[in-house]
């Protein structure tokens, strides 16, 4: 009865001619291992061969000391092993030995790896069985060659995938800096495609083109879709985007009287520009303005450049200059003598006419026609030595009936002119006797 149970290969074939894969070698040898022990030390007589008289022989040459005895603690740990796993085994018979054992195959069939066998275990066996009970290893290896041919073909397939996939990947695609401008509106345009042989641009303003990366011109404002088509091994593809053009303002303006522009005067400037929103004046002078309608005036004669630059809501911008504004001297100029030579023999009304050479009253001379004045001389002490509110009537040089001495005086005159501007200028002249 011990031989039957013993006969290992039997039971093996039996228990595992059920399995659907063949167990790892660490499961055999855990097997073989636990059997060698129980087999062991179920020790009798109808059992013993040479395995045990060797083991005899061993223990008495190590017990008369032809054999160096492991140490202490080496014998120790090794006979709690032994001790423990014999408790382990003798209380149970072996076929449970083998049945625990062919449970933990069927633990490790639960892998990811051997799932993929399990899936088709129950045709390939049956088949093999009917077919003269082929081995379970064979089984094995045959069911490993088939995973092999499996993934070679998936890989295959793969690749191929991949091929298909890079094929239809073509795309149409463009960009450019900025699909929003002013008229006129000049775009380069970016080709972004991919897998294309050719190319066909359609700008909507009328042009298209061939090119890689063409340009164009949209003149006039509004809405343009420009579209791109590429023809690929695996067909056309078109792409499109939408061009906004804003509408361009118009700047202009003009300036009152620009023929007869003088320095000191106001020039009024009116705005005629179109589609605007806000305005910057540059006269040329270092003075700028933001007004619509300015108005401005050039202190120095000389010739200038007056340019209006106009800004739309959507920031489009248009410019304009008025070249070489001739400005001239002030109209407004106030003209006197430095020096006078009064009249000593007899005391004139001061009142002058034109053209006066005399030189015997002193007045001051208007560019421009006066509507208010009024005219003082002053000594060195400040003294107010003659004044006067009619333009006609100038200083004769004497204060209270008498010449004053030869010496400078000061002068004023302040008033407005017939426009309303208002003036207000002084000097200095030199009195000076006559000896006659």
């Amino acid at each position: 009865m011990i031989k039957n149970e013993l006969n290992i290969e039997n039971l093996f074939k039996q228990k595992f001619e059920k399995q659907e894969v063949t167990p790892p070698e660490s499961v055999w040898n855990n097997i073989d291992k636990s059997l060698s022990k129980a087999s062991f030390w179920k020790f009798s007589i109808n059992t013993f061969n040479i395995f045990y008289l060797s083991s005899i022989i061993i223990a008495g040459l190590i017990i008369i000391g032809l054999i160096p005895k492991e140490t202490k603690t080496q014998e120790n740990a090794k006979k709690i092993t032994v001790i423990s796993e014999y408790k382990e085994v003798s209380k149970k018979p072996i076929e449970t030995v083998i049945e625990d054992k062919t449970n933990e195959v069927s633990k490790y069939n639960n892998t990811n790896e051997n799932n993929i066998i399990s899936n088709e275990k129950d045709s390939k066996l049956n088949s093999n069985k009917e077919q003269n009970q082929t081995p379970l290893f064979s089984q094995v290896l045959k069911k490993k060659d088939d995973i092999i041919e499996n993934n070679n073909n998936k890989q295959e397939k793969t690749e191929t995938e991949l091929i298909v996939t890079k094929i239809k990947s073509a795309k149409s695609a463009f960009s450019c800096e900025s699909f929003e401008g002013c008229e006129p509106f000049k775009v380069q345009f970016e080709n972004n495609s991919i897998g294309g042989n050719t190319y066909y641009w359609d700008f909507g303003n009328g042009e298209t083109s061939n090119e890689l990366n063409p340009n164009t011109i949209f003149e006039s404002n509004g809405k343009y879709t420009v579209k791109l088509i590429i023809k690929s091994e695996s067909g056309d593809y078109t792409s499109q985007r939408e061009i906004t053009v804003n509408k361009k303002p118009h700047a202009e303006f003009v300036i009152e009287n620009s023929n007869t522009v003088f320095a000191e005067e106001k020039i009024k400037i009116t705005n005629y520009s179109q589609q605007n929103n806000s305005c910057n004046w540059n006269f040329g002078d270092g003075q700028t303005s933001v007004l619509s309608n300015p108005e401005h005036i050039y202190h120095k004669k000389g010739i200038y450049d007056v340019q209006l630059v106009v800004l739309s809501e959507s920031g489009c911008k248009d410019s304009v200059t008025f070249y070489d504004l001739i400005v001239k001297d002030s109209k407004y100029k106030i003209i006197a003598p430095t020096a006078f030579t009064p009249n000593p023999m007899v005391e004139n009304d001061g009142i002058w006419h034109t053209p006066d050479y005399t030189n015997d009253i002193f007045h001051p001379i208007f560019s421009f026609e006066v509507q208010k004045y009024k005219f003082r001389i002053f000594n060195r002490q400040g003294l107010t030595v003659f004044e006067s509110s009619d333009i006609k009537k100038g200083w004769n040089g004497y204060y209270h009936n008498k010449i004053l001495p030869t010496d400078v005086y000061i002068w004023e005159c302040v008033g407005n002119y017939s426009n309303g501007r208002r003036f207000y200028e002084y000097g200095n002249v030199t009195l000076i006797q006559s000896s006659k």
